[in-house]
Formats: C-alpha cells, sequence, structure tokens
C-alpha cells in the first residue's frame, strides 16, 4: 500500500523535525561546535503550486543544498544543514544518510504493522 511519503521525491520527506530526530537517534545533541549554542535553526523551503510540476507536492521541507565538486558532478555531496542562531557557523550532514536511517524506520514500521 502507498502512503503519500511513497509519492514524494526522495528529499522531500525530509523535513526540520525528522532532521532532528535523525541527529537524536545518533546520540547527538544539536549545539553549535564552535560557540556551543543550542539556538540552532534548519533552512526550510515551502514549496509552492508552480513547484508541483518538478514532482514535490506543497509542504515544508528541509532545504537540501548541493556542495559542489572541482572533480565532477559524481563527486558532489547532497547535504542539510543546521545554522547556530548565534555565530553563524553552518553543520552540513550528508543527506544520503539521513534518507537511509528515514528509509529503515519506514521499513521497521511496516514489519511492526504486519
Amino acid at each position: 500500500m502507498s502512503t503519500e511519503e511513497d509519492k514524494k521525491p526522495p528529499y522531500a520527506i525530509i523535513n526540520a523535525q525528522i532532521l532532528s530526530d535523525y541527529l537524536l537517534s545518533l546520540g547527538v545533541i544539536p549545539r553549535c561546535t564552535v560557540c556551543l549554542s543550542e539556538s540552532l535553526s534548519v533552512p526550510e523551503v515551502r514549496s509552492a503550486a508552480g513547484s508541483v510540476s518538478c514532482g514535490t507536492p506543497l509542504g515544508t521541507y528541509a532545504n537540501l543544498f548541493i556542495m559542489k565538486s572541482a572533480y565532477g558532478v559524481n563527486a558532489n555531496i547532497n547535504c542539510y544543514a543546521l545554522i547556530c542562531e548565534c555565530c553563524g557557523h553552518v553543520m552540513n550532514f550528508r543527506a544520503e544518510n539521513v534518507l537511509a536511517w528515514r528509509h529503515k524506520i519506514i521499513m521497521d514500521k511496516n514489519r511492526e504493522s504486519k
């Protein structure tokens, strides 16, 4: 059975709460590694009616950043960011790791419901 989440492009299932849950599952206390502030934000985007044509349904998602490599697109890294509200330091988390964790959570829930 297909869920709403299954219909979204892979990166569109991640929002600020899911990113926070991911970090907590790793035992990470979200805190700036420079100034130790716990006041952090996740850059988010809100899709609009015009973006539906690119496959992203209406909603709010963690902004996906692409870190471009000088060695070509195969070396690019997709990531989500946490930004310190105090000093502005940016911490990046590899998107594929977050997606793999989220996929495992969904699969585990599906197995438990059977």
